[in-house]
């Protein structure tokens, strides 16, 4: 239901149209228990209607919050409140929020806006057309030394899996482990023998491409 057709909504009637689409998809996902653990809302991505664009709301609070599980209806109230705060932060003077000003909502609700707006879904990325672009992202960086290093582990990558676990580079005499968190790539370098060892520490290599 794209309840937004042809409205200029304020940051209220966005975050209520994102509760009343996207809550009851959030409490199924939960289960009888009504709590949704990680695993549960990483599945949400894999549903046939247009629900699964609220699965990486659900999966980033509880990143970010830390917590294993999370009540169907707090997340509900999290996510409205979270929709009507950035939309408030990037809505003109008049509090209405165009489809222009609306490309500078974070990325995770985005598509919630212009799905609401009738403007359609965005494309699903298979998760092997992902890895192979960060891989050749990742070692191009490599192979240039082009990717910023860190001096501390980023804290956007705790708690995360690698997309990739091992990126090998003889050259250097090091391998990279890869993630992809909040759509930028991190790698973690390795080296296995003596002469990367000056090379080891945490990098980042910028922003996933666009692979739509």
């Amino acid at each position: 239901m794209t309840t937004l057709t042809g409205t200029t909504p304020s940051p209220s009637q966005f975050a209520q149209a994102v509760r009343d689409r996207f809550g009851d998809v959030i409490r199924q996902a939960a289960g009888a228990d009504g709590r949704l653990t990680r695993n549960e809302a990483e599945k949400i991505a894999q549903r046939d209607d247009a629900g699964w664009i609220v699965s990486d709301n659900a999966v980033n609070f509880l990143k970010f919050t830390g917590q294993k599980t999370v009540s169907a209806e707090k997340l509900v109230d999290k996510v409205t409140e979270y929709a009507e705060d950035r939309a408030a932060q990037v809505a003109g003077p008049n509090q209405r929020l165009s489809l222009v000003e609306a490309r500078a909502l974070p990325a995770d609700l985005q598509a919630e806006f212009f799905y609401l707006r009738g403007k359609g879904l965005p494309d699903r990325v298979e998760p092997a057309d992902l890895a192979a672009a960060v891989h050749n992202l990742v070692l191009d960086a490599l192979d240039n030394e082009s990717a910023t290093r860190l001096s501390s582990p980023p804290w956007q990558v705790m708690g995360e899996d690698p997309i990739i676990e091992s990126l090998p580079h003889p050259a250097s005499h090091t391998r990279a482990i890869v993630y992809v968190a909040d759509n930028e790539i991190y790698f973690s370098r390795a080296a296995p023998a003596g002469p990367g060892a000056s090379l080891v520490g945490w990098y980042h290599v910028g922003a996933v491409p666009d692979l739509g």
